[in-house]
């Protein structure tokens, strides 16, 4: 038989495969015990870098701009007529 890897969990008392496999009686198995991850360490991480830079996008030493210059950087939206036989 190949090797294969196999999602379980240890319940308390025995080790349990998280989906069903039809195991050999007598076959050789090797368990490798993954560290505990901590679920939301990444995740807190990330949200206080993004919640650290939008606090310096919008701090008190970025100037306030107006609609005039945002309007001088972006020319007028002008709509584009679209032919249909192209979007099929």
């Amino acid at each position: 038989m190949s090797s294969i890897s196999l999602k379980a969990h240890y319940d308390g008392k025995a080790i349990r495969l998280d989906e069903p496999f039809d195991l050999p009686e007598g076959a050789q198995l090797m368990v490798t015990v993954l560290e505990a991850a901590q679920p939301d360490s990444e995740k807190v991480w990330w949200t206080d870098l993004s919640s650290r830079g939008l606090a310096r996008a919008y701090g008190d030493s970025e100037p306030e701009y107006s609609i005039a210059d945002i309007d001088f950087l972006r020319p007028p939206y002008e709509p584009q007529e679209v032919d249909e036989a192209s979007t099929s």
